[in-house]
């Protein structure tokens, strides 16, 4: 808090100054002027939260002089100080909105009481201006806060205490409630034939929601369900409690739904009931049980994650050796049918020779090649549904496990579709390097890893790391960094987003660390850096 004293006798200042108890009032810092010439030259070098100021003062007095303040700095409250009970200088002081007029000579405990409610009264108008600001940040970010706050709760290992959690949900206006429990049902396209590409569209996952509050109301359940969009073959519901008998029927009604009218099969995970704050564990035993048996279908209520993921490892370490899918990639992406070929046959004599291998290793080989076909579609922008139309295609896709010649059979029909596509101009790094960069800028507001990345170009991250770095000059986490920090730069200096949205929208829950990276990349913290650079 900022004081100016304002009076042409010097005597009268230092009285002030010595008679009141500054330090009961929190020893704010207190500046004094002689003239309305030199409190003005204060108020342009820096901010002042009370003025209080003498009346009668030559050339220019202390009613003209407030009337400039509340032109200029109309946040400044003033006291005015007279030796005359003048009604005029009452009547002028009052309409321009003093909030004490004091006759002197000053009891200096009157004026230290008037002080007092007047700091209470500009902290109490400073909490409430904060707490409207960010009302209004919520209620114009409301659907980017609310999927941030269970993204958070359920995605990362929050650790959150169930009253921290009643705050935000209070906040957000979120239909929750701490003292129920919930759980997750996580949704999956399963079938090979369904196209991925429509779940890009938000018409088709709108399509999906709708469908599943038609299928609860007509199993008899009103509770609001909230929707997270994982990634392109993934939906994952948070719903209130209920009995797995009737959610069974919700959810068969809602796999059947999706099956006929959209066209969409997939398979469906329940977890247990829990609290709000364990949701995160329930969401990682889900996605454990999927990856250790990948082939699950229809309505599933895993207690717990079955093992057998080391089959999945031990089929990926057998084909490491054989396979390198960037070249895969390279190849399909520019229409080399020969090396193609040649890398099939390659590949399938080795693991013929390899001992122990298993019926899964063939379907395992199948999906790396379909990974390294979608990659290279992506990288020339096909759309990937379109070749679940391509005559009799369907048919060699379901025999192409069963033997080496059927996986062929489906091969030569892969690359007959793939001579109808475009081919890729330029190199399939540049092309990877710029796609990735299109994703990072498209999803600042996430919190990006590069498991993700890789995923969504179909290749591993040691390689996505590499080949970025390699490509750009600049590590890929620093670029992702970078772009964060540069959006959070542009929103300081051009909205008022108080700057813990402003974090959340740079895709930062800890706000701790977002101020401490911020003022490492750019020398300032948040608030500097908008009262430097902002409009």
């Amino acid at each position: 808090m900022v004081l100016l004293l304002v009076d042409d006798q010097q005597s009268v200042l230092d009285g002030i100054l010595a008679g009141v108890d500054w330090k009961a009032l929190g020893s704010p810092e207190v500046l004094t002027a002689n003239s309305a010439l030199q409190a003005k030259e204060w108020f342009q070098a820096q901010a002042v939260d009370i003025l209080v100021c003498d009346i009668e003062m030559p050339i220019e007095n202390g009613l003209e002089l407030f009337r400039w303040v509340r032109e200029n700095y109309p946040r400044t409250e003033g006291i005015f100080l007279t030796s005359h009970a003048v009604f005029d200088y009452a009547q002028t002081a009052l309409k321009l909105g003093s909030f004490e007029y004091l006759v002197q000579p000053i009891d200096y405990r009157e004026l230290e009481l008037s002080l007092k409610r007047l700091m209470n009264h500009i902290y109490n108008e400073r909490e409430n201006r904060g707490l409207s600001e960010i009302g209004t940040a919520v209620i114009e970010n409301r659907e980017v806060l609310v999927r941030h706050f269970w993204t958070n709760l359920i995605l990362t290992e929050s650790n959150k205490r169930l009253e921290s959690i009643a705050k935000d949900i209070l906040l957000l206006g979120i239909p929750a409630d701490v003292r129920k429990k919930y759980m997750l049902v996580l949704l999956t396209v399963k079938d090979e034939h369904v196209s991925l590409g429509r779940w890009d569209t938000e018409s088709a996952i709108n399509n999906i929601c709708a469908l599943f509050s038609q299928c609860a109301e007509l199993a008899g359940e009103t509770d609001n369900v909230f929707f997270l969009q994982l990634d392109d073959i993934h939906l994952l519901a948070v719903m209130r409690e209920q009995q797995n008998s009737r959610l069974y029927e919700t959810l068969k009604l809602w796999l059947d739904a999706c099956a006929q009218s959209l066209s969409i099969h997939c398979s469906c995970l329940a977890s247990s009931a829990v609290p709000l704050n364990g949701l995160d564990k329930q969401y990682r035993k889900l996605r454990a049980f999927e990856e250790s048996d990948p082939f699950v279908r229809g309505i599933v209520f895993p207690e717990h994650p079955r093992p057998p993921r080391e089959e999945v490892e031990r089929l990926s370490a057998m084909l490491a050796p054989y396979t390198d899918f960037e070249s895969w990639i390279r190849f399909f992406s520019h229409g080399e049918d020969g090396k193609l070929r040649e890398e099939l046959e390659s590949c399938l004599e080795k693991i013929g020779r390899t001992p122990g291998v298993s019926a899964n290793v063939l379907f395992f080989f199948y999906q790396q090649i379909m990974g390294a076909f979608f990659a290279s579609l992506r990288m020339r922008n096909v759309k990937e549904g379109d070749i679940y139309t391509t005559n009799n295609y369907l048919a060699l896709l379901v025999r192409a496990r069963n033997s080496a010649d059927d996986l062929r059979a489906w091969f030569d029909a892969l690359l007959e579709y793939n001579k109808t596509l475009p081919l890729l101009q330029g190199s399939t790094e540049h092309a990877l390097v710029n796609q990735l960069k299109e994703y990072i800028n498209a999803h600042l507001d996430l919190d990006l890893t590069r498991k993700e990345l890789a995923e969504q170009v179909y290749l591993s991250e040691s390689y996505v790391s590499h080949l970025f770095s390699k490509e750009t000059g600049e590590p890929l986490a620093d670029y992702i960094t970078n772009r964060k920090i540069e959006l959070a730069q542009n929103l300081l200096s051009t909205t008022s987003y108080p700057v813990s949205i402003i974090a959340v929208k740079a895709g930062y829950s800890n706000f701790s660390y977002f101020s401490k990276l911020f003022k490492k990349k750019t020398g300032l913290a948040p608030n500097e850096y908008r009262k430097a650079y902002g409009a």
